[in-house]
């Protein structure tokens, strides 16, 4: 008995201080909530997720710059019906995080969130009802009500995702004066000035794609020279030449995600991502079709391109994601690895990045992840 208490103990023990020795990564699961799991980056590692908060339709996540305080999308019961929202959450002692406060992004479907480089403004997109919000963050790190709430009006070519606006992502740009929202329903990037001590949006252009496009999310070059809009529904990359004084767009250029021979019916993009040295970038693609033929895991897949002189992207390597639905996706802190989610597989598959190329190689077998992961974000 002295045995199995002792026993007992030590793995009891264990299994509360399971973050202490890697990277604590956080998971947006939907109807799971927020789970976290530890990555070690010097084997390439991921522990199995754990709860650290239960939220309704935990989405897309974002971190305070200095404050312990994470933020997700999630869903607010208002009665009657679901409306998009907020949740400030402070993280805890152990990694468990515990609601601050939760706050509407005066929409439906909220998708996106981000908090500026000064950490005092945070900004929400709602893709249902094709708006968003901007919030002044308090000094514990909850968030005010709406500073700003705008609806976007509009449509485009796509019979039936493209019948109104779908504000899809919304952040500042790198040089925390202008926020970009590329919205899926328009074919548009929609520019916002803000203020850093307010909060307060003010409209100021918009940079446009191709008919049909799509724009999903976005990411600057690491000199804020270049804009990389994901467009999801033509399975596309556009370049844009960034004005730092106005905040204009200028499309540079387009690539395909996808080989040109590759099958692209009932496929989309989902994420975008600039690997820490900024001499690549990294797309996902998901498959749509309910039961792929022949392989689960269908066409699936990460495309990587490397950036040229002129800024511009060469597509290099499309790979096999190793998941269904590959949402999102994110490189650890040290750069050498990236996270791969399956929303519909539920499940996390590691790859290795190769630091010459940027080509990706497959790491062990895919981790369980129960709910399914839809963004990660590493503290």
């Amino acid at each position: 008995m002295k045995f199995k208490s002792s026993l007992f103990v030590s793995i009891l023990l264990a299994s509360s201080s399971f973050l202490s020795a890697g990277e604590r990564v956080y998971l947006a699961c939907g109807s799971a909530g927020v789970r976290m799991a530890e990555f070690d980056s010097a084997s390439g590692t991921l522990s199995s997720p754990v709860e650290a908060i239960s939220l309704q339709n935990s989405g897309f996540l974002a971190m305070h710059p200095e404050k312990p305080v994470l933020y997700s999308t999630c869903n607010l019961d208002e009665g009657t019906k679901w409306r998009g929202g907020v949740a400030a959450l402070q993280i805890l002692e152990g990694g468990t995080l515990e609601v601050l406060n939760q706050v509407s992004t005066q929409g439906n479907g909220s998708c996106h969130v981000s908090i500026d480089a000064t950490g005092n403004v945070a900004f929400a997109a709602n893709y249902g009802s094709g708006s968003v919000a901007s919030f002044q963050v308090k000094e514990d790190g909850s968030l005010s009500e709406a500073v700003s709430a705008i609806a976007h009006p509009g449509s485009s070519v796509h019979p039936q995702r493209q019948k109104e606006a779908h504000a899809h992502y919304f952040a500042a740009g790198p040089h925390n004066q202008f926020a970009y929202v590329p919205d899926l329903g328009l074919d548009k990037v929609l520019i916002y000035r803000f203020e850093p001590e307010t909060a307060a949006l003010t409209a100021a252009g918009a940079g446009l794609t191709e008919a049909g496009a799509g724009p999903r999310h976005m990411k600057f070059s690491l000199d804020g020279k270049f804009a990389y809009v994901l467009n999801e529904l033509n399975l596309t990359v556009t370049t844009f030449k960034h004005e730092k004084e106005s905040g204009g767009l200028t499309a540079l250029g387009t690539v395909s995600t996808m080989p040109e021979e590759a099958e692209k019916e009932k496929m989309s993009c989902a994420e975008i991502r600039v690997h820490p040295n900024g001499k690549f970038v990294y797309t996902s693609q998901r498959d749509l079709r309910t039961n792929p033929e022949g392989s689960p895991l269908g066409r699936n897949s990460i495309s990587v391109y490397r950036v040229t002189r002129e800024g511009t992207l060469q597509r290099v390597q499309t790979i096999s994601a190793g998941v269904r639905i590959p949402r999102n996706f994110n490189f650890d802190p040290s750069g050498k690895w990236i996270l791969a989610g399956g929303q519909a597989s539920k499940d996390i598959q590691v790859f290795e990045v190769d630091e010459k190329t940027g080509k990706l190689s497959p790491h062990g077998e895919p981790v369980s992840c129960p709910g399914g992961p839809i963004c990660f974000l590493f503290e």
